[in-house]
C-alpha cells in the first residue's frame, strides 16, 4: 500500500495501527517492524507511531534510519507536561 500511495503522489507517510483494537499489539515501539518495512520500501519521509514515547527507542530508530519523524499524539494529549519531561530526559542523555 505504501508504494502505491507514493506512486499516486503522496510525499510523506504517517504509519499507525489505525483501527486495531487496543492491546492487540504490545508496546513500547509496537509498530517498529512495520515502520521499518514501510521505510525500506519508499523514498519519502516516514512518520512512526505506536508507543514511541521512550526517547531512547525513538532516538535509536531515527539514528538507524528506520523512521524520519516520531509521532507522539496520545502521549502529548494524555500527559500535559510530557514535552517538558522529554526535554529533561534529553538533557540527561
Amino acid at each position: 500500500m505504501a508504494e502505491k500511495l507514493v506512486e499516486a503522489g503522496i510525499d510523506i507517510l504517517d504509519t499507525s495501527s489505525g483501527m486495531l483494537p487496543p492491546l492487540v499489539l504490545e508496546g513500547p515501539a509496537m509498530l517498529r517492524d512495520m515502520i521499518k518495512t514501510v521505510k525500506s520500501r519508499v523514498d519519502v519521509p516516514v512518520i512512526g507511531a505506536g508507543e514511541l514515547e521512550d526517547i531512547e527507542i525513538a532516538a535509536d530508530m531515527v539514528e538507524k534510519g528506520e523512521v524520519d519523524f516520531i509521532a507522539l499524539g496520545r502521549a502529548v494529549l494524555s500527559q500535559p507536561n510530557f514535552i517538558e519531561g522529554l526535554l529533561e530526559k534529553i538533557k540527561a542523555y
